[in-house]
């Protein structure tokens, strides 16, 4: 059950959906690819600075991931009570 789940802690969306399309995979590969390629080119050292940043820049996205879901929960919530608010529905 959902709400179980939910209780208990065991949803978790970000380790269960990941996107299915091309467009999410050649990225993936060119970002991979960029990276093997910079830590190549540049030192030890500015390597880790460039690992830092895509851990914060990793970070960064994944808040506003959060934010925007719960940003598209509460609408989805809104739409259901203004829904069942209609006036010409049966109750």
């Amino acid at each position: 059950m959902i709400l179980e789940a939910l209780y208990n802690g065991d949803i978790h969306v970000e380790e269960q959906v990941l996107p299915q399309c091309q467009a999410y995979s050649d990225a993936n590969k060119k970002a991979s690819d960029l990276m093997k390629e910079l830590e190549q080119m540049i030192s030890k050292e500015a390597f880790e600075k460039v690992n830092e940043l895509s851990d914060a820049l990793s970070a960064v996205t994944g808040i506003e991931a959060i934010e925007q879901y719960k940003y598209g929960v509460a609408i989805g919530a809104l739409l259901m009570k203004e829904i069942n608010d209609l006036s010409y529905l049966p109750k």
